[in-house]
């Protein structure tokens, strides 16, 4: 009998701990999709941004500014040339956004855990403070960062396409595959 009704009370238990293990996992699918949806709404921005950083200031500039970035990329490249770099774009930001959140809920959970120690009392009970929250921020930022590091140097080659990038190597760059492979022929991997 006893037996039983510890079997019982560890199946009522089991739903309840998947839940908190897939919690991470729900923040970290959520935080994929607000980093898709954000670099899609806002992909031709970011690719003015890119372009305007490199220009050398002497005043023989291309652009003249966001305007005039967007009217000259759409007249020389078209619409689409908007949305070069945009793979990588969307890849790096969903896996940043992904780790990020990830790594964040994990590690307050683990601060609320650390705090609890040995009692009995619950986890979701334990408020964090200000600088628990920064910490676990922090830590994350540094996780996302040291993943798609890589990610957002192929995007950025991406955008500067027709560039000097290009007349660096002699090649146009027709996706990420072939990119990786100019890089690690250049500067290995």
């Amino acid at each position: 009998y006893k037996m039983a009704e510890l079997s019982r009370e560890k199946k009522i238990s089991d739903p309840t701990k998947r839940r908190k293990q897939e919690g991470g996992f729900k923040h970290m699918f959520a935080g994929s999709v607000a980093g898709i949806t954000q670099k899609t709404l806002l992909q031709p921005l970011d690719l003015v941004k890119t372009r305007l950083q490199v220009q050398d200031g002497t005043g023989n500039n291309e652009y003249k500014g966001v305007r005039h970035a967007i009217r000259t990329i759409v007249h020389q490249e078209g619409v689409s040339g908007l949305y070069r770099g945009l793979t990588p774009n969307l890849l790096a930001s969903g896996i940043s956004w992904g780790v990020y959140f990830f790594t964040y809920n994990n590690l307050k959970q683990l601060w609320r855990r650390h705090i609890v120690g040995g009692s009995d009392r619950s986890t979701h009970d334990v408020k964090l403070g200000p600088g628990h929250h920064l910490l676990c921020a922090g830590a994350s930022g540094v996780c996302s960062v040291l993943v798609t590091n890589p990610i957002t140097m192929i995007k950025t080659r991406m955008q500067l396409q027709g560039r000097d990038v290009t007349a660096a190597t002699g090649r146009v760059y027709t996706g990420i595959a072939m990119l990786l492979l100019v890089l690690s022929e250049m500067r290995g991997l």
